[in-house]
């Protein structure tokens, strides 16, 4: 596992001991920041998994619009939609 240092300005650090004063369960400084730092990274490795797969996922409302009128049509049957329409 990768370890970082931070830093905070002292106005920084009194934020963040204001912010966990009343938690409850009661936490540190340092367990907020890793917890707000995992919620932060996580982001980025679900971004990392998408760019870097060897076949990035398709948009969901990107394959519907591109999908035959057909299986438009037995998406909307099957989620009780309207019927889609052709121009």
């Amino acid at each position: 596992m990768a370890e970082y240092t931070i830093s905070a300005t002292d106005e920084q650090d009194q934020a963040l001991a204001w912010l966990v004063t009343d938690s409850d369960p009661p936490i540190t400084n340092q367990d907020y920041l890793q917890a707000r730092n995992e919620d932060l990274l996580n982001e980025y490795v679900k971004q990392h998994k998408v760019a870097t797969a060897s076949s990035p996922p398709t948009d969901v409302a990107v394959a519907y619009a591109k999908a035959p009128i057909t299986d438009q049509q037995e998406i909307d049957a099957i989620l009780g939609l309207s019927a889609s329409k052709t121009s």
